[in-house]
């Protein structure tokens, strides 16, 4: 839950806009990382390894989305 409330903290402020922006792209930068890192050791194969960070990293918030909307 505590996304959420960053997320709607983030629509009125921009200076938490800014650190959310700033969080979220660390974060996605962290798993592109980890993909490089598994395709350069050929465990899979990675095209793009930032637009496939963006997508996996879209999953996980749907999925947050879904689990506290479940939850309710």
């Amino acid at each position: 839950m505590l996304w959420f409330q960053v997320w709607h903290e983030a629509s009125l402020d921009p200076e938490v806009a800014a650190v959310q922006d700033a969080l979220d792209g660390r974060w996605r930068e962290v798993l592109a990382d980890v993909l490089r890192y598994g395709a350069e050791r050929g465990a899979f194969e990675v095209v793009d390894a930032a637009a496939t960070a963006r997508i996996l990293s879209a999953v996980v918030d749907g999925i947050r989305v879904s689990e506290a909307v479940a939850r309710q």
